[in-house]
């Protein structure tokens, strides 16, 4: 794989890190603050299609800084952006984090209502 592939490639998969830690924690603090819940509902109508959007937004916006920041080599050496399976391993430990944060967050209010 050339080596420009494997910047744009880190540079997604960063940007689908931080997004969902972004849309994570949203989905975990909405159900913790009524008055941050209202304000994505007063946003679009529903939080969900705020958060939507904002993920929408943001994946784009934040592979597009981070494949410009990777022009650095010693930012490239730093982040291992060559090291596609390792970027992997970090989307999906953080994807499943969030996952059992938000599934551990419902099974709390289950119990408690």
């Amino acid at each position: 794989m050339k080596e420009k592939q494997k910047e744009r490639i880190a540079a997604f998969f960063l940007a689908a890190i931080i997004t969902t830690v972004v849309i994570g924690s949203m989905i975990i603090y909405h159900e913790e603050s009524s008055a941050f819940k209202e304000f994505l509902n007063n946003l679009t109508g529903h939080h969900w299609v705020s958060k939507s959007i904002i993920a929408i937004v943001l994946f784009p916006v934040l592979s597009i800084v981070f494949y410009l920041m990777f022009s650095s080599e010693k930012l490239r050496r730093i982040l291992k952006t060559n090291d596609v399976l390792l970027w992997s391993k970090y989307t999906i430990v953080v994807t499943v984090l969030f996952v059992l944060g938000s599934f551990l967050v419902f099974v709390m209010h289950f119990i408690a209502s």
